[in-house]
């Protein structure tokens, strides 16, 4: 996938309707096959039926569920201190990572019955040690968020831990208001990433997932080009429509030298009259034009 969060066919996403069903990723197509008819009431990985069956039997507040296996969330799985809250984004975990031993291969019913003890109540991320995560919300976008997040989470703790310094470790009460503030509606996850992360989803379909992330990667030359040619066509409208290019065509570099970080992170520049332009907020850096 863009993000290279999947692994193959392996990994599964579920949802869980209003009669108590889940629908579940078939276990036999790459993710970026799967269309909405391919999802199943059971899955054709018998893993993904424990591991999802015992989240949502022991949370009646989980309506979705993310299970993955990416690099840097598995390192820190196999770490006998587990995860550890660092950075900024590492906030929506504090105190919220349950744990849960590595049994094998997951395709013994009676492991949910350990699975389910394992995701306490407030708890909306699983890390299975040795193994990868799960990460859980009220909803498919706060759960896919949530995991981009404890993915990303996961990478700032290895790059700290590989410089061998001293960690400067946030203070408990730091990261107990940044947790809170995490649960306010402006910043709860998926709030603001998703209607932007779907409109990317309905762009990569319509090219058929050539175009997304290419353009422009590794190749300064003719980025530089692009920001010119853009610069040149809106001169003529005057100062701000110039920057406003120019802010456009920064967003496209960000993006597409994975810079970015879905609808967050910002750019800006001001105006000869004082007033700045800045980031939207809600847009993917791949959709922002000048206007």
């Amino acid at each position: 996938g863009l993000y290279g969060l999947d692994e193959l066919v392996w990994t599964h996403l579920s949802a869980r309707l209003s009669d108590g069903t889940t629908l579940l990723t078939p276990g036999t197509k790459l993710f970026r096959e799967v269309e909405p008819g391919d999802l199943k009431k059971s899955s054709d990985n018998v893993t993904a039926d424990v591991i999802h069956k015992a989240v949502y039997d022991a949370r009646p507040d989980v309506n979705a569920i993310v299970h993955l296996h990416t690099p840097a969330a598995v390192a820190v799985s196999c770490l006998e201190d587990g995860f550890m809250c660092l950075a900024q984004d590492s906030a929506f975990f504090y105190e919220r990572v349950a744990y849960h031993d590595w049994e094998g291969l997951s395709d013994d019913v009676s492991e949910c019955e350990r699975l389910g003890k394992a995701v306490k109540a407030g708890a909306n991320t699983l890390l299975m040690r040795n193994h990868g995560f799960c990460t859980f919300g009220a909803s498919v976008a706060e759960a896919w968020v949530l995991a981009y997040y404890f993915e990303s989470s996961c990478q700032v703790q290895l790059a700290a831990l590989s410089t061998r310094q001293a960690l400067l470790r946030p203070p408990a009460d730091i990261l107990l208001k940044a947790r809170k503030q995490t649960d306010l509606p402006e910043f709860r996850a998926g709030a603001c990433e998703w209607d932007a992360l779907v409109k990317l989803a309905e762009e990569d379909c319509d090219s058929g997932g050539a175009a997304l992330g290419v353009v422009g990667r590794n190749l300064p030359g003719a980025a530089t080009r692009a920001f010119e040619a853009a610069h040149e066509e809106a001169a003529p409208a005057g100062e701000e429509a110039a920057l406003r290019a120019e802010l456009a065509v920064a967003h496209r570099l960000t993006r597409d030298f994975g810079m970015d970080q879905l609808v967050w992170n910002h750019i800006s520049a001001r105006l000869a009259d004082g007033g700045v332009l800045i980031t939207p907020g809600r847009r993917m850096y791949s959709q922002i034009g000048p206007e």
